[in-house]
């Protein structure tokens, strides 16, 4: 491998075995922190997302992330460690993921510092080049980021108690966002499902109706994130000619990662946008399941994807109206 690794091309990057792509990602996200490599470079930005799309290629084509009311998670920044089980878990039961994290290639915690960072850097660099360039390809890889690691993202980094500095919930701005997107407005919407047969009967064993605001923080920010991702989505597939040649292949995913977006949207808010009845329109097709329910891989086949439609209509305004309070109180700008 070459030993200027951030000089590395699309061609040279597609040559890569795991353990180097993971090493090149590693490279990439350190340097872009000692502000060796300039965070607001676009080229560098997609090389990087290219890269981590080439690690969790097979991982992303298992279809595990369309899962969504089952108690296991397949968010890759929470897999990163294995949780509670070990990577030993991992390397069984998510064999594409544990090959595209390669952990035997450095110390166990520096490995796991560097893949946390890793994804941390391939969400904010793509969000920024979205945001700033309204570059088609940084929309693409800043969507499919968010659908496989948001919920380790929070945990890890965003609403993290652990580490206050770093949390946006330390910033002096963040009471002022959760005033322009409504976090109350946005209580009000979910705890009005309670006593609403079919919105109970729809998210039956995950209804929560804590009217704590600051515990239903992460799910609201993750919320405000979904939005604009799913914003991020509707503009690659109006300009999908615009795509990098490399992702006119992964098309395909973008319908996916879009009914996904609204399944978690309209789960947070308990049937909020469908009225109870997202789940009577779609099926899932179990491929392959072994002991334990231990699927291999997911099919989603959607009944009336106008119902979908419907309610992509109903938050796309959602998205336009959080992409800039969103912007501003990551990259700490002000108006």
């Amino acid at each position: 491998m070459a030993n200027n690794m951030s000089s590395l091309d699309y061609d040279e990057l597609t040559s890569l075995d795991y353990p180097e792509l993971s090493e090149y990602c590693s490279n990439i996200s350190e340097k872009i922190n000692r502000n060796e490599i300039n965070f607001n470079d676009l080229n560098n930005s997609l090389l990087f997302s290219f890269a981590n799309l080439k690690r969790f290629e097979n991982y992303i084509y298992t279809d595990k992330w369309l899962e969504y009311l089952r108690y296991i998670s397949y968010d890759i920044y929470l897999l990163v460690t294995g949780g509670f089980m070990g990577l030993g878990v991992v390397k069984t039961k998510h064999p594409e993921l544990y090959n595209a994290y390669s952990p035997e290639r450095v110390n166990i915690m520096i490995y796991v510092l560097q893949e946390q960072e890793n994804i941390l850097t391939w969400f904010q660099s793509n969000l920024k080049h979205f945001y700033y360039s309204k570059n088609i390809d940084s929309a693409f890889y800043f969507a499919l980021v968010s659908i496989l690691s948001l919920d380790g993202l929070m945990i890890g980094h965003y609403l993290t108690k652990n580490t206050p500095v770093i949390s946006v919930k330390s910033k002096p701005m963040y009471n002022e966002f959760k005033s322009v997107i409504g976090y109350e407005n946005l209580l009000l919407k979910k705890l009005s499902a309670k006593g609403d047969e079919l919105r109970e009967k729809c998210y039956e064993g995950w209804l929560d109706f804590d009217s704590d605001l600051e515990e239903n923080e992460k799910n609201f920010f993750t919320f405000v994130i979904y939005c604009v991702a799913l914003n991020a989505l509707t503009m690659v597939i109006n300009n999908k000619d615009e795509l990098n040649i490399r992702l006119q292949s992964h098309v395909g995913l973008i319908k996916k990662m879009i009914f996904s977006l609204v399944i978690k949207l309209d789960k947070i808010l308990l049937g909020y946008f469908s009225n109870g009845n997202l789940i009577n329109e779609l099926h899932y097709v179990y491929a392959n399941p072994g002991p334990f329910n231990d699927v291999k891989n997911f099919d989603l086949t959607i009944v009336d994807e106008s119902r979908f439609n419907e309610i992509i209509a109903l938050l796309l305004p959602l998205g336009n109206k959080y992409v800039d309070p969103l912007c501003r109180l990551i990259f700490d700008e002000k108006e």
